[in-house]
């Protein structure tokens, strides 16, 4: 195994490993919502039950049915033309156990420098934070993606429910923000046919990525973050980090990071951008 796949490696474990986006291990407690419109939150209300199939809960929002969008072939993109001289910045509002939380000075850098990112809504994530997910949609150079409804092991689910945590995604983010995600990014990047077909039926092209910065690791430092993108990048790269506060030190590094890869020469790009 050559440096760069051992560093890439490296950057994928403790993406996975960090605890950014993942849920607790008790499976018992699930899930249901109420929604007032117009507020800037809205309940989260947890139940205890036995978790199952079966009962995999609803939202208990009056949604919005999506127009019928062509359907994608099931193939999970990891990166875009190595000869394009673009990069893309991608950012995942994880779903959470908890109430779902929001990075503002990621987005407040973002707009400053007016540099274009996709950010991937997880649907419970848009039901915490009705107000931000507006905001983030009315910016115009921000694309906005599916990441499913609770942040699951999509994977690991029935087709019944694999389907549901992407098209009440869909729904979600249709219904509040009037966005319609054409990219949808799986959980933890733990991806199969099953899942990039589900997304495929729904319009959605399976967006996972060639660069994890690891954010949420508490040893993925300012530095840290800034290098491992200085020596990992491609033209074409797919950059993987957060908008939850699931990385540490995201915000802080990120002006460097934006400034490094402009003064790299790379265009900075949205995910659908990468294949116009």
């Amino acid at each position: 195994m050559n440096l760069h796949s051992v560093v890439k490696y490296y950057f994928v474990l403790i993406l996975f490993l960090s605890a950014g986006c993942i849920q607790p291990k008790d499976t018992n407690t699930f899930f249901s919502h109420t929604m007032s419109e117009c507020k800037d939150r809205i309940v989260v209300q947890y139940d205890i039950a036995t978790f199952s199939e079966e009962n995999f809960p609803a939202p208990r929002l009056l949604l919005r049915k999506v127009p019928p969008s062509k359907t994608q072939k099931p193939i999970e993109i990891q990166n875009g033309d190595r000869l394009s001289g673009k990069v893309a910045l991608t950012f995942d509002a994880c779903s959470t156990l908890q109430p779902s939380r929001f990075d503002s000075a990621v987005a407040e850098i973002l707009i400053a420098a007016r540099t274009p990112a996709t950010i991937f809504f997880g649907g419970k994530w848009v039901l915490d934070r009705p107000k931000d997910a507006v905001f983030l949609a009315s910016i115009p150079f921000f694309e906005i993606g599916n990441h499913s409804y609770l942040h699951g092991h999509l994977t690991k689910v029935s087709d019944d429910r694999l389907y549901h945590e992407i098209l009440w995604t869909q729904e979600i983010i249709y219904t509040v923000t009037g966005r319609i995600p054409s990219v949808f990014r799986p959980p933890y990047l733990e991806n199969n046919s099953r899942v990039t077909d589900a997304a495929g039926r729904l319009g959605l092209k399976t967006i996972c990525g060639d660069l994890p910065s690891g954010d949420p690791h508490e040893l993925a430092g300012k530095l840290r973050l800034i290098d491992g993108i200085r020596y990992q990048v491609q033209s074409g790269s797919i950059i993987i980090m957060h908008i939850n506060k699931g990385g540490k030190h995201t915000a802080e590094a990120l002006p460097d990071i934006i400034l490094l890869l402009k003064n790299m020469g790379y265009e900075l790009v949205t995910v659908s951008q990468l294949f116009d």
